[in-house]
């Protein structure tokens, strides 16, 4: 949380719009993080706008989710999405 913290009082070039903080709850399968909608002007006159989500992960979540937990908790949605 600290770097979404100084994300937001400094001047990082971006409007954080939104927050969703889901680190305190978790997934049914474990799964947490926290990501932010973030307003980036594309040039000095601010005619040129874009907003995007920036996601803040934990490093263990990554890891797992780069070594087959992304496959394996897809897999699981489709099956529960039969249901």
């Amino acid at each position: 949380m600290e770097a979404l913290r100084l994300l937001t009082t400094t001047d990082a070039g971006f409007q954080v719009l939104r927050v969703k903080n889901k680190l305190d709850f978790r997934q049914p399968l474990g799964y947490r993080d926290c990501s932010a909608n973030v307003l980036i002007s594309g040039d000095d006159t601010g005619d040129s706008v874009h907003v995007c989500e920036l996601q803040l992960h934990l490093e263990s979540y990554m890891q797992a989710k780069h070594s087959g937990g992304h496959k394996a908790y897809t897999q699981v949605r489709t099956l529960n999405a039969g249901t």
